[in-house]
């Protein structure tokens, strides 16, 4: 009779480490949109590539460098704004800061439970002056999540 532990142990250490190959997506371009796609998500490369292109703005990119501990931005929070792009239907032109800011301060409201973390995304966003446009920036978030019609839920299957 073995232990569950001990068998663990055994089939950990019978197994080798391989390095998985990377995969490219081959994605569609926005020029051979489905009519329509009910139950899934049609990701285009514009997009990912304009949501990408966010990340490396000013003060998102400094956002991201500072957070050394993923406190505020973590690759699920991440793919949590993405998800919320897709669901409130922004155009690309539409995929710009001040959206993701908007969509970023939704999936904490969504996810985490510090509220101060979630505060102090006010003056990442808004920058000096957050504390006379936050009103403002909260009726914005609620609009974005009336067009998400209210479906702020993201599972990591998605």
């Amino acid at each position: 009779f073995t232990s569950t532990r001990d068998s663990l142990a055994y089939s950990y250490s019978s197994h080798k480490m391989t390095a998985r190959q990377v995969r490219h997506l081959q994605l569609p371009s926005v020029q051979e949109q489905p009519v329509h796609q009910a139950t899934f998500m049609t990701i285009y490369k514009e997009e990912l590539d304009m949501f990408f292109s966010l990340l490396v703005t000013d003060p998102i990119k400094q956002l991201l460098e500072k957070d050394k501990c993923f406190n505020h931005v973590d690759n699920y929070l991440l793919a949590m704004v993405f998800v919320y792009f897709k669901r409130s239907g922004l155009s690309l032109a539409e995929y710009n800061t001040h959206n993701f800011w908007l969509c970023l301060y939704l999936a904490h409201d969504q996810e985490e439970d510090e509220e101060e973390l979630k505060w102090e995304l006010f003056s990442w966003a808004l920058g000096d002056d957050w504390v006379t446009a936050y009103p403002k920036f909260l009726v914005e978030k609620d609009k974005l999540w009336k067009k998400m019609d209210c479906r702020s839920v993201v599972s990591r299957r998605q």
